[in-house]
């Protein structure tokens, strides 16, 4: 379900309607996005809870999946070793930016799997801003600074 914040916004919020269970585990998954075409960020969270054995094996597969270049619309994420990773508490957290020669994008992506081991979260910020605009400095910054805030405030409740 996708709605619109107000008829002049520029940001849409999603939640999966129902959850979904598949190999024993159960999905929810919510997002938020803000921005327009030359600047915008992007929140996704994704839940899975079950057994410990099944939530182990989806942590693994997403390490595995992150550890590489990730293709996208916009160009590839490519995994930034310059940057320091955020500080997050759990699996693990990454960090990308966006190979595209008109944007400037990062992204982080935070693994994160409670005390029980019965539930894991994959939280996932992008942000980007076109090169050409005044404020790209400024936008970048900005989220450089806050997309991994967003990463170190997430608690499972």
């Amino acid at each position: 379900m996708r709605r619109r914040l107000s008829r002049r916004a520029r940001h849409s919020v999603a939640r999966q309607p129902e959850p979904t269970t598949e190999r024993g585990v159960e999905l929810r998954g919510y997002a938020v996005r803000l921005g327009g075409v030359t600047c915008s960020c992007l929140l996704e969270v994704a839940i899975n809870e079950g057994p410990i054995r099944d939530i182990t094996a989806i942590r693994d597969e997403a390490l595995e999946r992150f550890s590489a270049p990730l293709e996208g619309l916009m160009g590839a994420l490519v995994p930034d070793s310059t940057a320091p990773p955020p500080v997050v508490q759990g699996v693990g957290a990454l960090q990308f930016r966006l190979d595209n020669p008109y944007i400037d994008g990062l992204a982080h992506v935070a693994l994160v799997t409670d005390a029980t081991g019965e539930r894991f979260a994959t939280i996932h910020t992008f942000g980007c801003a076109a090169k050409v605009h005044s404020w790209h400095d400024e936008a970048m910054r900005g989220m450089s600074e806050a997309l991994p805030e967003v990463l170190r405030s997430f608690r499972f409740v």
